[in-house]
């Protein structure tokens, strides 16, 4: 179950925006970006790796196809 900091729009917002500009920045893997929430918003290893998935979530839609339901990326991650 996610943190208070997690419903929190304003919060997620501003982690959303540092993960892109890690994402922009093209230096790190974005699946150990965790460690650059934790620091920047000091909340646990397990909530930034949460708020990272959630980001990559973010980042996908479903797609059906013929009956059959996919997820297709909408931007590079």
């Amino acid at each position: 179950m996610m943190s208070q900091k997690h419903l929190d729009n304003t919060i997620r917002e501003q982690v959303f925006t540092l993960l892109e500009d890690l994402k922009d920045g093209g230096s790190i893997n974005m699946l150990g970006a965790g460690e650059y929430v934790t620091d920047a918003f000091g909340v646990t290893e397990k909530e930034g790796k949460e708020w990272v998935a959630e980001w990559i979530k973010s980042k996908t839609v479903s797609v059906n196809v013929t009956g059959v339901t996919t997820e297709a990326e909408t931007s590079e991650v």
